[in-house]
């Protein structure tokens, strides 16, 4: 897919994080070993014992059906940060040769969920360290 649309050439189809696999959307966001760690840990860090899909729409849809309706519109923003934190992590192996880490990558997701709750959400004034403690306790 990457290749098709000119984002990588064929020598770069492999897995960035050097797996062995094939790179596509759901091996970067949901298979590959290092993201399946990160959802690991996110769903760890939620207290949700859960298996996740491995496609975009379906794994957005379990995701924020994993919480009670009122709080649905704030826990899909962890979502889009461990979107978000995958995407660059694989930018900077593909592009800058840095290597990541599924701890690093779910600091940066707790910290990154964190900082647009802060900016974007009216009357949500938890420190970091109380969403990073226990993030479902804040929207009781």
């Amino acid at each position: 897919m990457f290749i098709l649309y000119g984002v990588l050439i064929k020598s770069q189809k492999m897995c960035s994080f050097g797996c062995g696999k094939e790179e596509n959307a759901s091996h970067i966001f949901y298979e590959c070993k290092l993201a399946a760690e990160v959802w690991q840990q996110i769903l760890i860090w939620l207290n949700i014992s859960s298996v996740l899909h491995n496609t975009a729409l379906s794994n957005f849809i379990q995701f924020k059906g994993l919480v009670a309706n009122g709080r649905v519109r704030r826990f899909s923003v962890i979502w889009y940060a461990c979107i978000w934190i995958l995407w660059k992590g694989r930018n900077e192996k593909t592009f800058k040769d840095k290597n990541g880490s599924s701890e690093t990558w779910f600091e940066g997701v707790k910290l990154l969920s964190w900082k647009w709750l802060t900016s974007k959400l009216q009357g949500f004034k938890y420190t970091f360290n109380q969403w990073s403690l226990n993030p479902l306790a804040v929207w009781v």
